[in-house]
């Protein structure tokens, strides 16, 4: 909020107030409203973040492999 004296400041307050007044329940997440885990939400968020960087990464090492194993002959004894 800045500083300032004490009427800006309780000025910057009662903007605040009314910007959230203004906004009413269009910020509301609804999960959270009828009581949801909260915690719950945000490991399944954090576990979708998770699998979506992951993912190319996974490409990434099997495209590698796969170029290894086409590219190195193989060290098999022959038989």
């Amino acid at each position: 909020m800045g500083s300032g004296n004490r009427k800006q400041v309780w000025h910057q307050l009662a903007v605040m107030y009314q910007g959230l007044l203004f906004l009413g329940g269009h910020v509301v997440d609804h999960d959270l409203a009828a009581g949801g885990d909260c915690g719950q939400r945000s490991r399944a968020a954090a576990d979708q973040t998770a699998a979506r960087a992951h993912a190319p990464a996974l490409l990434r090492r099997d495209a590698w492999r796969r170029d290894a194993d086409t590219a190195l002959p193989k060290l098999r004894p022959e038989a």
